[in-house]
């Protein structure tokens, strides 16, 4: 009984893992504690909460940046311009 119990745990884990997805672009003009505005590689301007970042990453207006959010996370952001 455990055994399946730790499968199925195992198995959640690696299908929430495998949902990330990887944004790359710049830092935009405006940020805060809580978020963060980007213009990705696709030219989309939109707000990332800033938790998504690393924490030694230096948040500045241009800076570059390459990180993996959760799909649903991605999900609920609103795009701004294309």
């Amino acid at each position: 009984m455990h055994y399946l119990i730790a499968l199925i745990i195992s198995l959640t884990a690696a299908a929430d893992a495998s949902r990330d997805v990887f944004i790359r672009g710049k830092i935009g003009n405006e940020f805060s504690d809580t978020k963060v505005k980007v213009i990705d590689s696709e030219n989309q301007i939109y707000f990332l909460p800033r938790s998504v970042f690393p924490k030694d990453l230096l948040i500045k207006q241009g800076r570059s940046f390459a990180i993996e959010i959760p799909e649903k996370t991605l999900n609920k952001l609103k795009i701004l311009k294309k």
